[in-house]
């Protein structure tokens, strides 16, 4: 494990980013690449527009490639626009700062997750869902959360965060 200390907003995470990039390198196609439903169709149209600057910052520090999200879910479509959840992992620990899966009590489990700016959040989390790096033990997953507007002409106002 690498002694790199990371410390982002709420968290301090311990990343092997070397180790994580290449792994990455393994992965030829996104899964909303390979996945042919018109929700990551349309996903893969306006994903380089959705990350905050310090997102993208984020993740090169951790060794992701930002352009192989694992999952696209598509929580359907809101008055305002379409909301989507995805993910991908790193290799490390999160050494401080709250687990973003959430156990209920009826049982499953929700995503209490960060504010970036008003349509974009993050979180982490060691409850793995799916992952292009089957049978580790070392992974974090990190969710992100967005709302996007029908109207995505002002996709880069997405480029800015709140300072915290």
């Amino acid at each position: 494990m690498s002694d790199n200390i990371l410390r982002y907003k709420k968290w301090i995470l311990q990343p092997n980013r070397l180790e994580t990039e290449n792994l990455y390198k393994e992965v030829s196609l996104s899964g909303t690449e390979i996945c042919v439903c018109g929700q990551c169709k349309e996903f893969l149209t306006i994903k380089n527009h959705l990350y905050p600057t310090e997102i993208k910052d984020l993740f090169t520090k951790l060794g992701i490639d930002i352009n192989k999200e694992y999952e696209l879910c598509d929580y359907g479509d809101k008055e305002t626009g379409h909301v989507y959840s995805w993910w991908f992992h790193f290799v490390g620990k999160i050494i401080d700062g709250d687990d973003c899966s959430v156990a209920l009590q009826a049982g499953g489990y929700t995503m209490d997750l960060l504010l970036i700016n008003e349509f974009f959040q993050i979180g982490f989390t060691q409850k793995i869902s799916k992952s292009f790096f089957e049978g580790r033990n070392d992974l974090i997953q990190v969710e992100l959360w967005a709302e996007i507007p029908w109207d995505t002409s002002g996709l880069s106002k997405l480029n800015t965060s709140y300072e915290k």
